[in-house]
């Protein structure tokens, strides 16, 4: 017959994807339950769950100490289940969920410190180019601004430009987008000649690639004018 559990995690799942969120509560602690009565309890099922619920608090409801709670929960099913190789993934999650909730709770050095293994865990994985790497590095990116550490900010952010760049190309929308994004913000941090290099880059990719004109281009064009 079909396995219960796996049965409410495929169901949990799919509320996901709908945004369900009172749904996919439910049947995470319902999950939760059976898995804890079983003679050998499901920690990989128990971590996923965890992660969920702290996600739902984090993201939906703005409770950050009881999403705080939820992850050091999901952190040490993990750690039951000797989580490795894939596995390893799990870490990753807990780690940049974690990182996010210390940033809400304005804890940025411990943020910080987490966001950083997040990436480390993910590069084991597959390096720049896993599909959540330019997602994890946001979360850095959003940490150091926070803080005012421009330069390393601004490090961070064209890292993430370099592996648009190789995974899209150079004319991709995309890519020039975070050119652009790149260039305003290190506007705002002044640092104007970095900034002159990063639009006048933006300027001429949309050229080359013969995009059409858009707001943002306009916005560059002022942005270079005030720099001046």
């Amino acid at each position: 017959g079909v396995n219960p559990l796996q049965s409410l995690m495929a169901q949990a799942d799919a509320c996901l994807k709908r945004q369900e969120w009172d749904r996919v509560r439910s049947l995470c602690q319902k999950a939760l339950l059976l898995t804890q009565r079983a003679p050998v309890p499901d920690n990989t099922v128990q971590a996923d769950c965890y992660i969920t619920l702290g996600g739902i608090a984090l993201d939906q409801e703005r409770r950050y100490r009881k999403s705080l709670v939820l992850y050091r929960q999901g952190w040490r099913a993990a750690v039951k289940q000797g989580a490795t190789g894939e596995g390893g993934m799990v870490f990753a999650r807990i780690y940049r969920n974690l990182a996010s909730n210390y940033y809400h709770l304005g804890r940025y050095c411990v943020a910080e410190r987490m966001a950083r293994k997040a990436l480390a865990l993910l590069e084991q994985q597959g390096g720049a180019y896993h599909p959540f790497f330019l997602d994890y590095l946001n979360t850095l990116f959003t940490i150091l601004q926070q803080q005012g550490r421009w330069q390393e900010a601004g490090a961070v952010a064209w890292r993430g430009v370099v592996v648009r760049g190789k995974t899209l190309g150079r004319r991709h929308p995309e890519y020039l987008s975070a050119i652009f994004d790149l260039g305003v913000f290190c506007g705002y941090s002044r640092q104007a000649r970095l900034a002159r290099i990063f639009l006048t880059k933006y300027l001429q990719g949309c050229q080359f690639a013969r995009l059409p004109p858009a707001r943002g281009m306009v916005f560059a064009y002022g942005s270079l004018a005030q720099l001046r």
